[in-house]
């Protein structure tokens, strides 16, 4: 998603010095502070709250990267960004609640009150929504969806088994002893995770913190008998990973 800069002087220092300084300096350099972050946005993993964390502290300071590739600006991947960095950082969910998260999101308003996101069918289109040919990793999934939430399980269960687990390694990698960003917070503790890694790297944390772009509750994601357990199991590399039980 974007880059958390202390301020855009300090990107615009680091843009205009090349893509060889950053991060190679702050790994052999640990004095080094880091001024420029990437937030790797995994989609429905409250990037929204993280960057109005930062916002609150850095005002103006959430900056679009610049990318290698035809890609999602929002939800691209680490390998995408073609801008330096010191420090980066993702956050990741229960797949239970993803699931649900996401079923939820394409029936708000949000999605359904424009016109170039759902297809006559009305699951979404990511060559109407974002472009044709642009990367997204939710462009898998979205054949599957259903206005009824057991068909949209159902769905992904046999066209797209364990796919939140696949997205993670997509964004984060398959070696769960070295993801591919620095750190990993979890949506279900994003507070004191986020203020672990500011007291660990010596950002402002902001004294009121306020869960952005949450899913209404309007819509109930009613699990049919046994598609919760085999969702579990289809997902069992997420929930080892990321110790969710």
């Amino acid at each position: 998603m974007p880059l958390f800069v202390k301020s855009e002087a300090a990107l615009k220092e680091r843009r205009a010095l090349g893509t060889s300084f950053g991060r190679s300096e702050k790994v052999h350099n640990p004095e080094r502070t880091a001024d420029i972050v990437y937030f790797l946005h995994i989609p429905k993993c409250g990037g929204t709250s993280v960057a109005h964390l930062w916002r609150q502290t850095y005002p103006g300071c959430v900056i679009q990267p610049r990318l290698k590739v035809k890609s999602d600006i929002k939800h691209c991947r680490l390998d995408d960004v073609a801008d330096d960095y010191d420090l980066s950082f993702s956050c990741v969910r229960n797949p239970i609640t993803w699931y649900e998260s996401w079923w939820r999101y394409l029936l708000s308003p949000k999605v359904t009150d424009r016109t170039e996101t759902l297809d006559q069918a009305g699951k979404p289109n990511f060559d109407t929504w974002i472009g044709e040919g642009v990367w997204h990793p939710l462009r898998e999934i979205a054949p599957c969806h259903d206005r009824d939430f057991a068909k949209f399980i159902d769905n992904v269960i046999d066209h797209a088994p364990g796919f939140v687990s696949q997205m993670y390694q997509t964004y984060l990698g398959s070696d769960s002893e070295r993801p591919l960003v620095d750190r990993v917070l979890k949506i279900e503790t994003i507070d004191s995770d986020y203020k672990s890694l500011c007291n660990d790297f010596g950002f402002a944390y902001p004294n009121v913190s306020k869960r952005e772009n949450v899913s209404s509750r309007e819509n109930v994601a009613n699990w049919q008998p046994n598609q919760l357990e085999k969702m579990k199991q289809l997902e069992n590399d997420a929930f080892k990973r990321f110790g969710y039980s």
